[in-house]
């Protein structure tokens, strides 16, 4: 990422997977958006690049609102306080449903099985 960002390009890192841009209102602040299965999801084509979901900037001042799609920026109503820790509870809930799910519990049986398998092939 440069150290210094121009207004209307979107700076996507695949290493680092954030994606950084100034904020669409213009205040001048930089705006970070993860790029990971429970943050931000990034696509591009032929039309231009698109975030999803939308970006609220609760934090700041501006407390602009809106969508990148398709390299245009697609303006929400600003952003209230309630929304933003709304937005923070689904986010954390869709964080941790997506980690749950991610690893499945394993049964007693299946565990006992899998000890099993462990041991006899260090036996070997």
């Amino acid at each position: 990422m440069p150290d210094k960002f121009e207004q209307g390009i979107l700076y996507v890192s695949a290493e680092f997977q954030t994606a950084g841009h100034l904020c669409a209102c213009g205040c001048g602040n930089k705006v970070w958006t993860p790029i990971k299965p429970t943050e931000w999801s990034f696509t591009i084509d032929t039309k231009g690049p698109s975030l999803k979901p939308s970006i609220g900037n609760g934090q700041l001042n501006c407390k602009s609102h809106y969508i990148i799609r398709n390299g245009k920026i697609l303006w929400l109503n600003p952003i209230t306080d309630e929304d933003t820790e709304f937005d923070l509870t689904i986010a954390n809930i869709r964080r941790e449903y997506y980690y749950k799910n991610l690893y499945p519990k394993q049964g007693l049986l299946k565990k006992i099985m899998n000890w099993i398998k462990a041991f006899l092939k260090r036996s070997s």
